[in-house]
């Protein structure tokens, strides 16, 4: 049978990644206005993030089948995918959004409108 608190561990790790995730669409949705550079950011770390689900469920799996009462475990999954299912939303419509001004403003530059994204970092 899988460590347990090598399994927490693990998890803990990819709860990280959701943490950062809210962080920076906090901080893009601040943004008046966003380039396309900028677009194109958000949706490859869309992407990155939406492949993290897979690898959670395995691992939140594998811990509700170690442990003897799973329901503390399935209330931390609930949990995750609410946050998880909300944050993938909310940047699927940023995207959107943005994509829409972009093409109604061909010459926007979300640096030119106070928004530094790396800064972030």
């Amino acid at each position: 049978m899988t460590d347990i608190k090598s399994l927490i561990k693990k998890r803990a790790s990819i709860k990280a990644k959701l943490t950062l995730f809210s962080t920076y669409l906090n901080v893009v949705k601040s943004c008046e206005k966003l380039s396309e550079t900028q677009l194109i950011e958000i949706e490859q770390r869309l992407n990155a993030f939406e492949s993290l689900y897979e690898k959670y469920d395995t691992l939140q799996i594998h811990l509700e089948e170690a442990v003897d009462e799973p329901s503390e475990q399935y209330a931390e999954r609930e949990t995750f995918e609410n946050l998880y299912y909300a944050l993938v939303a909310s940047a699927r419509q940023l995207v959107g959004s943005a994509r829409k001004h972009l093409t109604g403003d061909s010459a926007s530059e979300g640096a030119s409108h106070g928004c530094f994204l790396a800064e972030m970092a």
